[in-house]
């Protein structure tokens, strides 16, 4: 879990100090052995798919999910 507040921008068109919404991110990772040397993944970032901006103008990518399989050799 992530979590972000009280951030501030200096909006362009106004020159003003503005307050950025706060951002609370959720990511989650599994791992399963499936034998000795093979295992599977997965990983989601942004699991509420919340709509955030890390900077003014510059939007944090939705919820993103990543499976695979790792071999240890």
């Amino acid at each position: 879990m992530q979590s972000t507040s009280g951030q501030f921008y200096q909006n362009p068109d106004s020159g003003q100090w503005e307050r950025l919404p706060d951002i609370f991110l959720v990511d989650v990772f599994f791992r399963y052995q499936l034998f000795k040397a093979l295992e599977w993944y997965m990983k989601a970032d942004n699991v509420l798919d919340g709509n955030f901006l890390s900077e003014y103008g510059v939007p944090l990518s939705g919820r993103e999910i990543r499976s695979g399989v790792q071999v240890k050799l």
